[in-house]
């Protein structure tokens, strides 16, 4: 029996990666296809913040100098959640020095009710949903010609992490860049089970569902709610269409970031997604049960050094792809550290979702 379980967990991960691989190439020879016409003059951006003081002045500079560009406007609308620090004196600042925006204060309380509100009257078109903490590749706007073009109703669009501070955020980076890997994998083979509200755009008016009750899953429970109604979904991995964001320095960051994501996953009712989830959760248990009945007996030594090697090594060609194409290939270096916590990882915040609440 134990033997059946080993090979059927061993099987469903490497069924997984040959998916992954494949959606990945896929996602990436979008990039040579040429894109289509585009009828949009302007697009508005929809950022929501709060207590940002330390990292929104980077993208209101990086928005002056997109200001200066010709072509496509863009129409930034800040929405401030309640802020207690300078965030808002920094953007009102920023107008008057000649950044054409907006700015609003949220209603309610949280995300996704600054989302609404900065959403509210938008006429026929495309926004993009972006968060305060990000920096937006130079090329940004002049780029998003391409994402348009497919004319979808949601196109995700690539969040990558800024230059780690620490061996914590290394790791973090590494895991960013994975779950970016099988976002852009799975949304290119017509199964998308991620997005990013840090960098999303979105067509306007849809009447999306993004479960309000819930405080964390603006971007993951709307991209379901579109799967549900036969939205069209697509993804550019295209580094120019990138955002840049930071990683978490304290391991109290990370879990409570961490507790955050697996805890409104309870929620989710996608297939694809739900699958996907529980099958990384059988493999990592897997590693570890296996870790741990190496103590008791060593004829299960092998499946352990099987099915953790097997994972080291599809593991790091996958992430190793996307580094590459991203010219990151220096996180690697750190690839060891995160494929030996990674098991633990899943245990933990697993449990630790369903034990705790978050912030």
């Amino acid at each position: 029996m134990l033997l059946f379980l080993f090979w059927l967990v061993w099987c469903i991960y490497v069924g997984l990666m040959l998916i992954f691989f494949k959606g990945w190439r896929k996602s990436i020879h979008q990039d040579d296809t040429e894109s289509g016409r585009v009828d949009s003059e302007s697009i508005h951006l929809i950022i929501p913040f709060r207590n940002e003081a330390e990292q929104i002045p980077q993208l209101l500079e990086r928005l002056l100098e997109f200001q200066e560009d010709e072509g496509l406007a863009l129409n930034p609308v800040f929405v401030d959640d309640h802020s207690d620090d300078s965030s808002v004196d920094m953007v009102e600042h920023a107008i008057g020095q000649g950044l054409r925006a907006t700015l609003h204060q949220s209603a309610g309380f949280g995300k996704k009710a600054a989302l609404m509100k900065g959403r509210m009257g938008l006429s026929p078109g495309y926004h993009v949903t972006m968060d305060a903490d990000v920096v937006p590749h130079r090329s940004w706007k002049q780029e998003l010609h391409v994402p348009l073009s497919l004319s979808m109703d949601m196109v995700i669009l690539p969040v990558l992490p800024k230059k780690p501070v620490n061996s914590l955020s290394k790791v973090s980076a590494l895991e960013t860049m994975s779950l970016l890997g099988v976002t852009m994998a799975t949304a290119s083979l017509g199964r998308a089970t991620m997005a990013n509200g840090a960098n999303l755009m979105i067509r306007n008016n849809l009447g999306l569902d993004d479960r309000p009750e819930i405080p964390s899953g603006d971007d993951v429970f709307l991209l379901h709610d579109l799967k549900r109604q036969g939205g069209r979904i697509g993804a550019i991995p295209r580094l120019q269409n990138a955002v840049y964001t930071a990683t978490p320095r304290r391991w109290a960051e990370w879990f409570d970031q961490r507790k955050r994501w697996a805890a409104k996953s309870m929620e989710y009712k996608d297939r694809d997604t739900l699958i996907l989830g529980w099958s990384m959760l059988l493999v990592n248990g897997g590693i570890l049960v296996l870790l741990m009945s190496i103590f008791f007996t060593r004829a299960w030594l092998w499946m352990f050094i099987t099915l953790f090697s097997t994972k080291f090594v599809l593991d790091f060609l996958f992430l190793h792809s996307i580094c590459k194409y991203y010219r990151m290939t220096s996180l690697l270096s750190s690839y060891p550290l995160a494929a030996l916590m990674n098991p633990l990882q899943y245990l933990a915040v697993f449990i630790g979702s369903r034990l705790g609440g978050y912030t």
